[in-house]
């Protein structure tokens, strides 16, 4: 099986796949928008970072509620309201026209993201019910390379239409979209109902949490190695280059989607790489490719030719650890528990882009180049090459004794 053929297969997966290639595309498009918007109202590095930072935290603060909200609720239903809630935050940032209203924007990015979220994790616990576990696999590689495509376009289109048609055309262009999306969805003919339970959030909440933690440890381990893939969250770090570094070579809008795009580009084409070959002894290698990678990146991003080289390097490995160490999670999870384990790998996940960006953003503050950042980071991820290697070796060693 391959992915035109699981396309034509199933209804379910086209709908899906053409809902997230829209949605990501225009969140991508506007999030140049907003990116751009704070470098207009004059935004320091610690406020870009933290509105990046953002973007990330309603799955932190959200975690294994939202969990027990999806287990409880008909899908269908919930993912469509969350597509509307999207679009509506996308038109209002249109009001946003004073350094004096940034704290509106950094509200509007935080609803716009617990929408998204919640959507993804819907979506994530969706699959397992309706795909087989050889579907499964596939589905998720497309979702990663339809992330990234849409990461591609979004990013350049989005700088090429902030340069050329404004700011505010870039989010009513990114509204349309997500109406567009809507449309489509509702187009998806599933019909699954939640089991029927008299136990309240809370108690659903505590068996979520005593079912990750307590029962199945092995769960965390999975779950920490998908919440590294949060650890590329470079946004901050390519805004203030851009703002900084490449200013006087390109706009900053422009170097914001090109260097996105460019990433992007790899992160599409890292699936077709290693999705034969990769598996739990391979996976070793990614982590020490990405680091290596982004350790290239940070030597190469004073320049901003030699830093599309980077970064195109840097996406390689990306989406093929994403996309692989979601599907150990789904396959290790009884059916009953989906949405909650994973509202909890999202609230790791998040927590580590979280702290990630804010740490970033601390570092460049106090003086830290952007490319020693990168160098930094990339040195995290052969840490967790090395730990992943020796957990590995230490788990095989005890089960053959």
């Amino acid at each position: 099986m391959n992915y035109i053929f699981l396309l034509k297969q199933s209804q379910t997966v086209r709908i899906l796949t053409s809902v997230q290639i829209i949605a990501y595309f225009g969140s991508w498009f506007s999030h140049v928008a907003i990116l751009a918007l704070l470098v207009k109202l004059g935004a320091s590095a610690f406020i870009i970072s933290l509105a990046v930072a953002i973007a990330f935290l309603p799955a932190l603060i959200q975690g294994p509620f939202v969990g027990a909200l999806i287990d409880r609720s008909e899908p269908r239903k919930l993912m469509n309201r969350l597509l509307f809630v999207e679009a509506i935050c996308t038109v209002l940032f249109v009001f946003i026209e004073g350094g004096e209203h940034i704290w509106l924007l950094l509200v509007l990015v935080y609803i716009k993201m617990a929408a998204a979220g919640l959507y993804f994790t819907s979506e994530m616990s969706l699959m397992p019910k309706v795909l087989k576990p050889s579907e499964l696999k596939l589905a998720n590689e497309m979702h990663s390379i339809v992330w990234s495509v849409s990461f591609t376009a979004g990013m350049a289109l989005g700088g090429l239409a902030v340069q050329f048609l404004g700011i505010n055309a870039a989010f009513l262009i990114d509204a349309s979209l997500f109406l567009v999306a809507i449309f489509i969805f509702n187009r998806l003919a599933i019909d699954i109902k939640p089991k029927a339970t008299t136990e309240s959030y809370l108690d659903s909440f505590k068996d979520g949490l005593n079912y990750v933690f307590r029962q199945n440890p092995k769960l965390l381990i999975i779950i920490a190695l998908h919440a590294t893939v949060g650890l590329t969250v470079f946004d901050g770090v390519v805004t203030v280059l851009a703002e900084h570094t490449y200013k006087n070579v390109i706009s900053v809008a422009l170097a914001i989607g090109f260097i996105g795009a460019i990433r992007s580009v790899a992160l599409v084409i890292g699936p077709f790489l290693f999705s034969k070959s990769i598996n739990k002894d391979t996976l070793l290698y990614m982590f020490l490719g990405q680091g290596a990678a982004v350790m290239l990146w940070g030597a190469l991003s004073h320049d901003f030719w030699l830093s599309l080289v980077g970064a195109f390097f840097c996406g390689l490995f990306t989406t093929t650890i994403w996309s692989y160490t979601m599907t150990m999670l789904q396959d290790s999870i009884d059916k009953e528990f989906y949405g909650r384990v994973v509202a909890i790998n999202d609230m790791f996940f998040t927590a580590a882009a979280v702290l990630t960006s804010i740490a970033l953003g601390v570092m460049m503050e106090a003086g830290m180049s952007g490319g020693a950042t990168l160098i930094a980071l990339g040195g995290v991820f052969v840490a967790i090459g090395v730990a992943y290697g020796v957990i590995k070796r230490k788990i095989a060693l005890k089960s053959q004794k």
